[in-house]
């Protein structure tokens, strides 16, 4: 099922950086590669199967085209693939920097740990001027789940509100972009789907592989199921 093959891809993603990208960039060129050389490209024994090309879609989208010998429709799915990775990598990488930033701002106005913490105390941290302050707060509103405990780490205290906003300024930075990176991870998703929806129209019908919509029981969306033979990859 393609819905079952993407959520896995979707906990699956890791930001790319350095010698990984370039390597990526390499597999992301051979298949567009292979399909453009000037004559036929040697088929499988067999003859390409809609198995086989589906399977390589879900892998990489444009990989399954290639395999059927459709470099024209496989150059803008690779495409796609490549800006959305390059994309991925760049909101992953900046993200992690404003996220570095606001830490580092953090230790050294308002002398708090340097070690990563839950995304809610550094909200707190963004609201009030120190723990003190934050403390009193919830034991005003009787909230004594929420107090930090004293002597354990939590401790902050800001020197100057102008740091405070800064710090908050970076923080909501870092969260926006790593958003913008889910969203690209989700159009990862989109482009595989969209790739193995083509493939099924592009091939004829056989037994190695069958697929049908089914509505999903809330109305409020299908999902495409394929059921895969045992015939060659």
């Amino acid at each position: 099922m393609v819905a079952a093959q993407a959520g896995k891809m979707s906990t699956g993603v890791q930001r790319l950086g350095g010698p990984r990208l370039a390597a990526l960039a390499l597999a992301l060129c051979l298949p567009l590669a292979a399909a453009a050389q000037s004559g036929p490209a040697q088929p499988a024994p067999d003859g390409p199967t809609r198995r086989g090309a589906v399977l390589r879609s879900l892998l990489l989208p444009g990989w399954g085209h290639a395999y059927l010998q459709r470099a024209d429709l496989a150059r803008p799915v690779l495409i796609r693939e490549t800006a959305l990775w390059l994309a991925f990598d760049l909101l992953g990488r900046s993200a992690a920097w404003y996220a570095q930033d606001y830490r580092g701002l953090a230790a050294i106005h308002a002398g708090a740990d340097f070690r990563q913490r839950p995304a809610a105390y550094y909200y707190h941290m963004a609201q009030f001027d120190s723990m003190e302050e934050y403390n009193q707060e919830q034991l005003r509103r009787r909230n004594l789940a929420e107090v930090y405990p004293d002597g354990l780490g939590w401790e902050w205290n800001w020197d100057d509100p102008a740091n405070r906003e800064r710090f908050n300024d970076l923080r909501l930075s870092s969260l926006t972009l790593d958003k913008g990176a889910r969203f690209v991870a989700g159009g990862l998703i989109l482009n595989r789907a969209a790739a193995v929806v083509q493939i099924l129209f592009l091939t004829p019908s056989s037994g190695d592989l069958s697929w049908r919509l089914v509505p999903w029981p809330s109305g409020t969306g299908i999902s495409l199921e394929l059921a895969l033979g045992s015939r060659g990859f």
